[in-house]
């Protein structure tokens, strides 16, 4: 019998969370699944762990892979490729499911044929699931679509659930070049070609976050931003102009990105690449003279500062207020997401295996 949901984790190094992530499926209501583990070449404990998983529960399947390129979106298209279920959810090696997440999530999706997927909604967490009660996300009169040009992401990776049909229909792949904010670039390609989808109002799964060990890259470091302007940006705006969902305001929006960006080599004292990067934006969005002079001249008044790094940042962030004010786009000023809520929660929780 064909699953009802087929469970893809990438993972790499997660030998000591895998097991807990693992034992939030296996005490699921709905029994009706299966877990495609991709390891993308651990060198810790994780083959151990996953062989005894495989041996107990033959609904686990463990895939090891050593072919480049690496990455968890490579971990994810193979998975994909592989799974069997009418559904699929992308679920991180080191988070958990609430007890009744599947069953909810596929009884949403049987009940509304037409959604291409459906979204629900996180609780982060550090050590135990209870520790933090941080909402991920509340819901906001922006589009989605919007909300993630403008770092205010409404979901993250394990938020939604998939029709397997829909992703092979519209051929929606996780994109393997990019080194951080995969999860950006292929929720706003499925919002830009115009998916039908559904935002539910159920805490369902836990988010871990501040983890040292991930199958990522550090945020900000050079190698990483590169990535960004060069591969994320440049497909995050392709996707807009080739579905026809590009604006005038989510163009500078996308402005915005870039400035946050050039930002970011600022924060590491890399003012050349900086400087390049905003050169960039001028050449990709053909963006206005008196605009590309307000970034040049933030560029250069950042690099003017000598002072402690608390103290630049606070400078940093007064110039670019002042900035918004006189360049006469605010939205080129993006805020990281301001949406994040503490609430008591009441989820029925797996048994799992802290560390």
């Amino acid at each position: 019998m064909c699953p009802d949901v087929s469970i893809v984790i990438p993972t790499f190094n997660r030998g000591n969370l895998i097991s807990q992530t693992l034992t939030s499926i296996v005490h699921q209501t709905l029994e009706n699944w299966e877990v495609i583990v991709v390891d993308d070449g651990s060198t810790d404990n994780t083959i151990s762990a996953m062989e005894s998983w495989v041996q107990a529960d033959d609904r686990i399947h463990y895939v090891p892979r050593q072919t480049l390129p690496r990455g968890a979106c490579a971990c994810r298209n193979l998975g994909t490729t592989l799974a069997q279920g009418r559904y699929i959810i992308y679920l991180d090696s080191d988070d958990l499911l609430a007890t009744t997440s599947l069953e909810n999530r596929v009884a949403q999706m049987d009940a509304d044929l037409d959604l291409d997927f459906g979204i629900f909604t996180g609780v982060l967490f550090k050590s135990r699931p209870d520790d933090l009660k941080i909402l991920f996300n509340l819901e906001s009169t922006s589009t989605s679509l919007d909300r993630f040009l403008s770092l205010d992401a409404p979901w993250q990776t394990t938020g939604p659930i998939w029709r397997k049909s829909s992703l092979d229909y519209y051929h929606l792949e996780w994109n393997e070049n990019l080194l951080s904010w995969q999860d950006v670039e292929f929720h706003v390609h499925a919002l830009a070609l115009n998916l039908n989808y559904k935002s539910f109002p159920i805490q369902d799964f836990y988010w871990r976050v501040m983890q040292n060990s991930s199958i990522g890259t550090d945020m900000i470091t050079s190698h990483n931003l590169r990535s960004r302007w060069v591969d994320c940006l440049s497909a995050i705006h392709s996707h807009m102009i080739a579905n026809s969902c590009n604006t005038p305001e989510r163009e500078e929006r996308i402005i915005g990105l870039y400035f946050n960006w050039m930002d970011q080599w600022l924060h590491i004292g890399q003012v050349e690449e900086a400087q390049r990067t905003w050169d960039i934006c001028l050449n990709q969005l053909a963006i206005e003279p008196k605009l590309y002079q307000s970034g040049c001249w933030y560029i250069q008044m950042t690099q003017k500062l000598n002072v402690h790094p608390y103290i630049h940042k606070i400078v940093r962030r007064v110039l670019r207020e002042y900035l918004k004010l006189t360049c006469g786009k605010p939205k080129i000023i993006p805020r990281w997401s301001k949406t994040f809520m503490r609430v008591p929660t009441k989820l029925p929780l797996a048994p799992t295996i802290y560390v």
